[in-house]
């Protein structure tokens, strides 16, 4: 029960409730209409503190409290929760869509220019689907070659995301370095299959790290990179807390250079998968 109740409370903290407002809601779901000082007492919060994470909630329509004295305080159903959640997402979408272009033209309306400044530059991106957006963009903007190097998580988090349709819509070259061996067969094998027949210009090798430890990075023709930061605890597939840096001096991190000796030592992944099958 304790881990069901983490995977709401990070579900909701997803969504932007904060981790009081989270405790409070999923307290008041699992409970009748309760009052401020009896939450206050079980969750061991100040009275205050639950004063104003209630009017917060009740505020985001997640909480409705009666007209007596002293107030009972009730939370929507979960599912209301997610359909509001899920309404308001759209509705994000669709606005942005419809001033798309109006927005684009007001921005360009403003003049404003800098001296050119010839140093590169680097970014920290926090998050999973920060990550996985920008490198989608970095993909669609390909002029030339996209060179990647990931493993089975790295790749089950990309096509959860959207990769598939990314790589559909895409033309350009692109070279994929991963690592296949007995226990991952069994769940990398569909994956790399799936992503080849989206894209006639996907090369996939399998490649030996002599560490055991997979790099993660990508980077488009010569011109960016995103290098994906090691993470303290061994990575998840539902993980969201991946960190990377993106930076337009790839050449900094030599990764053009790091990715084509790779590639010399890889061999194709289905010369890999003969390799498994015979041993």
């Amino acid at each position: 029960m304790t881990n069901m109740n983490n995977f709401v409370l990070k579900a909701l903290k997803d969504f932007g409730l904060t981790d009081k407002e989270g405790e409070v809601y999923v307290y008041l779901a699992k409970s009748c209409p309760q009052k401020a000082i009896t939450i206050s007492k079980q969750l061991q919060m100040h009275k205050a503190q639950v004063y104003r994470i209630l009017n917060n909630l009740r505020s985001k329509g997640l909480v409705k409290s009666t007209f007596e004295v002293p107030m009972h305080f009730e939370a929507v159903p979960f599912k209301s929760f997610l359909d509001l959640v899920i309404k308001t997402k759209k509705e994000e979408v669709t606005l942005l869509e419809e001033n798309h272009e109006e927005l684009l033209a007001h921005w360009n309306s403003i003049n404003f220019e800098c001296p050119a400044y010839r140093f590169g530059r680097f970014m920290i991106i926090e998050g999973r689907n920060n990550l996985y957006s920008r490198i989608f963009q970095m993909i669609e903007r390909a002029e030339k070659e996209v060179l990647a190097v990931t493993n089975m998580f790295g790749l089950f988090q990309a096509i959860q995301i959207g990769l598939v349709d990314v790589l559909e819509k895409s033309k350009t070259r692109f070279r994929l370095l991963t690592n296949i061996n007995k226990e991952n067969i069994s769940k990398i094998g569909p994956l790399l299959e799936r992503l080849a027949t989206k894209n006639s210009n996907l090369i996939i090798n399998h490649v030996e790290f002599i560490s055991g430890i997979c790099p993660h990075f990508i980077m488009r023709d010569n011109e960016e990179a995103i290098i994906f930061l090691l993470p303290e605890k061994r990575p998840s597939i539902d993980s969201k807390h991946e960190t990377g840096i993106w930076t337009n001096r790839p050449t900094v991190f030599y990764t053009k250079t790091f990715f084509e000796e790779l590639w010399h030592k890889s061999i194709n992944i289905n010369k890999r998968f003969i390799e498994l099958e015979s041993k």
